[in-house]
């Protein structure tokens, strides 16, 4: 390419590095916008194959587990799995390859790179290969680790309300009602 052009993938405004670092040169034009949305996703998002591996990662899915691109691609979905999860994702996987289902959500452990366990909501759909064959998966993921912590506090806990004021509109003027 002539240093004075611009390849398709570096013409996207403000997003030329991570859509070059991540996609590589051979990006076509039209595939930009739908990379675009990959890379810049508030949730994670992945490309597994139909083995389980995945294919492509995105940085916020980095980030949820705490590793990089490279150690994720190629790496088995299940080696990430939290050991009590394994099981059930294997099984889902198994179905969802033999077409028993064409998509699934569920809330699994991960095992971050630092050893934390993380609760993600992952919700997985099949991507046909141009035909009817399933070609990969795509797969969403969402933190829900808060959620999850806060579900197993005590009911007391989670049932404080704390005294609040409202600014309340009067014939005379504001009023301060007060709650508690």
């Amino acid at each position: 390419m002539n240093p004075n052009q611009k390849s398709a993938a570096s013409s996207v405004s403000g997003h030329r590095a991570p859509v070059a670092r991540y996609a590589g040169p051979a990006l076509r034009a039209s595939d930009i916008p739908y990379y675009e949305l990959f890379l810049n996703a508030p949730l994670g998002m992945a490309r597994v194959s139909r083995e389980g591996r995945f294919l492509e990662v995105n940085p916020e899915f980095c980030a949820m587990l705490g590793h990089t691109r490279q150690e994720l691609c190629g790496a088995g979905l299940m080696q990430i799995t939290h050991p009590a999860d394994v099981a059930a994702s294997l099984d889902r996987l198994r179905q969802i390859n033999d077409g028993a289902i064409s998509s699934f959500a569920a809330d699994t452990r991960f095992v971050r790179r630092d050893g934390g366990i993380r609760w993600l909501r992952l919700c997985a759909a099949t991507v046909r290969d141009g035909g009817e064959r399933p070609g990969c998966h795509v797969f969403t993921f969402e933190d829900i680790s808060e959620h999850r912590r806060s579900a197993q506090m005590p009911k007391s806990a989670r049932n404080t309300t704390a005294r609040c004021s409202i600014p309340r509109q009067t014939a005379s003027g504001p009023r301060i009602l007060t709650a508690g």
